[in-house]
C-alpha cells in the first residue's frame, strides 16, 4: 500500500513538471532603446547632415512561434526646428524652411509626410520607421532572420534644410530611439534587449 502512495505521489509530481508554462504573445514585452541626441545648423538651402545608426535587438527567443517572435518594431525620430537667433519660431505660428527627414535615402512611408512643417512647433515633428521585419524568404535584406537570436540592422538618417533666403539660418534639434515588442512564446525564456547606437564614420 506505502508503495502504491508513493508511486501515485511520483506521477503527480511528473505531471506538474511536464506541464508548460502559459505562453500569451500579446503580452510580448515592450522594449525601448537609449535615446539619441543631436542636431544640424543650416544657414543654405540643401545643407544636410548623415547619421549612421545601428538598431540590435539580442537575446532573443531560440525558439519562435509560427507567427515570428518580434512585433511592432520601429525607430522613431522626433525634430524640432528653430531660428538660431530671436524671433526663435518654432511655435506653430511662425513660418519657417521645411527639413527632410528620409531613412536610407527614402522617406518614412505608411502614408507619412517626410519634412517638417512651413509653421513648426511647439510639438516636435515625429518620423517613423518600421524596423525588424521577419525574413521568411530567401534573398531578402534589411529584416531579421526568422529563428536567429540576434538582429543588428543600420539606418542612415538623414536630415535636410530644403529653402533658403530670405529665411534665417536655423538648428534643428532632434532624438532618435528605438523599439519593439518580442514574444518569448512558445517557449518563455530570458529578456530580448535593444540597444540604438552611432556607428563610427
Amino acid at each position: 500500500m506505502k508503495r502504491c502512495l508513493m508511486t501515485a505521489a511520483a506521477i503527480a509530481f511528473a505531471a506538474a513538471g511536464c506541464s508548460a508554462p502559459v505562453c500569451q504573445e500579446s503580452l510580448a514585452p515592450s522594449l525601448t532603446s537609449e535615446r539619441l541626441e543631436d542636431s544640424l545648423q543650416a544657414t543654405g538651402a540643401g545643407e544636410a547632415k548623415e547619421w549612421r545608426l545601428k538598431a540590435t535587438l539580442r537575446d532573443l527567443p531560440k525558439l519562435w512561434a509560427a507567427s515570428g517572435a518580434i512585433q511592432d518594431g520601429s525607430l522613431s525620430i522626433l525634430a524640432s526646428v528653430a531660428y538660431q537667433s530671436a524671433p526663435f519660431g518654432g511655435d506653430g505660428a511662425t513660418e519657417m524652411p521645411n527639413v527632410r527627414v528620409t531613412f536610407d535615402g527614402h522617406g518614412p512611408g505608411g502614408g507619412q509626410a517626410d519634412q517638417t512643417s512651413k509653421f513648426p512647433g511647439p510639438a516636435a515633428a515625429r518620423f517613423t520607421l518600421r524596423l525588424f521585419e521577419t525574413c521568411n524568404l530567401d534573398g531578402q535584406e534589411r529584416c531579421c532572420r526568422f529563428g536567429e537570436t540576434e538582429c543588428s540592422l543600420p539606418v542612415t538618417l538623414r536630415l535636410e534644410r530644403l529653402q533658403g533666403a530670405p529665411f534665417p539660418p536655423i538648428v534643428v534639434d532632434f532624438s532618435a530611439e528605438a523599439s519593439a515588442s518580442v514574444s518569448s512564446c512558445p517557449i518563455p525564456g530570458p529578456s530580448s534587449q535593444l540597444s540604438l547606437e552611432v556607428e563610427a564614420e
